[in-house]
C-alpha cells in the first residue's frame, strides 16, 4: 500500500517512533523535523518550519509541553492540510479552543483498539451499575517526569465521553497518593464510572470493567480480548469470549488520519481532562 500524501512528523522521540514506525508499515513516505534531534542518521530531515504548506498532513508527535506551542504555530500560519496532534492536544481553556478546528485531530488512538469497539458494540447502558477503567504501568519502566494522570489520563476519559457525556455527570472527586490517582463520577442516573491510574504498579494493566444487571463485561486493551461473565438458567457460571479482530490501533488511527475521514475531536475530553487538571494542582 502507498499512500499518496506529502506528510511531516515533528518530533522523533519516544512517540514519534512509534509514529515513524507505522508510517513506514502503511507506506507512506514522511519528511520530519525534530530541532532536538542530533545530525545524522534519519534521512528526509527538514530544517526549518518555514515552508509548511508543502505538507497535506502535518503530526505532531513531540514532546507533551510542546504540543500546544507547535499547534497554535500551525493554525495562526493558517497551515491548510491536516493536523494530527498527540494526546493531550492542549492543557489549558485558553487553548481549548484549538480543537475545534475542523482541521485538528486528536491522537485519542484507544478509539481505534478494537477490544473498545468490541465492548462498546456489547454495552448496554440502561442495565449499567457501574465501570472501572484501570490504566496501570510497571514502575521500572514507567514514565516518571509527569503524573500518572498527565500522562495517560486522557486516554480513559476520552473513551468514557464515547460512552458518556460530561454533562450527566452529577458529582465527582479524585484522589491521589503520591503518583496513584483514583478518579469517581456519579452519574445523574445512578451509576458509579470509577478510574484508576498509576505508574507505581509492577503489573501492566488496561482494563475497562462494566458491570451490569444481566452479566459483567471486562475489556483487557492491550491482549485485545472482551469476555462477557454471567449466570445460566441453572445457575452456573457462563463465560463467554466475544470475537475481537486484533489489529494496531495506531495504524488504523494513522490510516484513518491520512484518508478522507472527519477530525477525531477530542474538545468534550480534554475539557473534563484540563477542568481535573486544574483541581489536582490547586489541591
Amino acid at each position: 500500500m502507498l499512500l499518496m500524501n506529502n506528510v511531516l512528523l515533528i518530533g522523533v522521540g519516544k512517540m514519534g517512533a512509534l509514529h515513524k514506525k507505522y508510517l513506514q508499515k502503511i507506506g507512506q513516505e514522511y519528511k520530519w523535523y525534530d530541532p532536538c534531534a542530533p545530525e545524522g542518521g534519519i534521512p528526509n530531515r527538514v530544517h526549518s518550519l518555514d515552508n509548511l504548506q508543502q505538507f497535506t498532513h502535518i503530526i505532531i508527535a513531540s514532546p507533551t509541553e510542546t504540543h500546544e506551542e507547535y499547534l497554535l504555530r500551525l493554525i495562526n500560519d493558517e497551515y491548510q492540510g491536516k493536523i494530527l496532534v498527540e494526546k493531550p492536544g492542549v492543557t489549558t481553556f485558553d487553548n481549548l479552543r484549538l480543537l475545534n478546528n475542523s482541521k485538528v485531530s486528536v491522537g485519542m488512538v484507544e478509539r481505534f483498539n478494537p477490544a473498545f469497539k468490541t465492548l462498546y458494540q456489547s454495552w448496554n447502558k440502561k442495565e449499567t451499575i457501574s465501570i472501572d477503567f484501570i490504566r496501570c504501568s510497571a514502575r521500572p519502566v514507567s514514565r516518571m517526569d509527569v503524573s500518572s494522570f498527565v500522562d495517560v489520563g486522557i486516554h480513559d476519559l476520552d473513551l468514557f465521553c464515547q460512552l458518556y457525556s460530561p454533562s450527566d455527570i452529577s458529582s465527582s472527586y479524585i484522589l491521589n497518593n503520591e503518583n496513584t490517582f483514583c478518579l469517581t463520577f456519579k452519574m445523574i442516573t445512578g451509576e458509579i464510572v470509577r478510574f484508576i491510574w498509576s505508574n507505581e504498579t509492577f503489573h501492566k494493566e488496561r482494563k475497562i470493567c462494566i458491570r451490569q444487571k444481566d452479566c459483567n463485561l471486562v475489556a483487557d486493551l492491550s491482549a485485545q480480548s472482551v469476555f462477557k461473565y454471567s449466570i445460566s438458567e441453572k445457575y452456573k457460571n457462563s463465560t463467554e469470549e466475544k470475537y475481537v479482530e486484533k489489529t494496531s490501533p495506531l495504524r488504523e488511527e494513522l490510516l484513518y488520519f491520512l484518508q478522507e475521514n472527519p477530525p477525531v475531536n477530542a474538545y468534550e475530553s480534554h475539557k473534563l481532562f484540563i477542568g481535573l487538571l486544574k483541581e489536582i494542582q490547586n489541591d
